[in-house]
């Protein structure tokens, strides 16, 4: 009966020590996978955020066209003007 007891116990003991080593070294995957990435997706957020930039000055700087069914029919075609 003691060997049951002994048994039983070292299985908890070892289970309990298991447990925890695998959730630090998860947890320290985890965070050495976040700084990768983040390592590798720094230039491409870069780039985004350079592309945003200049598509704002560029709708800045554009004056906006209100009416485009008319500013079509207003050119000639090639063939109409004669």
């Amino acid at each position: 009966m003691k060997s049951l007891f002994y048994i039983l116990a070292q299985l908890a003991l070892v289970t309990i020590v298991y447990a925890f080593a695998y959730r630090a070294g998860y947890r320290e995957a985890q965070s050495k996978a976040v700084a990768v990435v983040k390592k590798f997706a720094d230039p491409v957020t870069g780039l985004l955020d350079e592309i945003n930039e200049s598509v704002q000055e560029v709708e800045q700087s554009e004056p906006p066209v209100t009416n485009i069914e008319g500013s079509a029919s207003d050119q000639k075609k090639p063939s109409e003007r004669g």
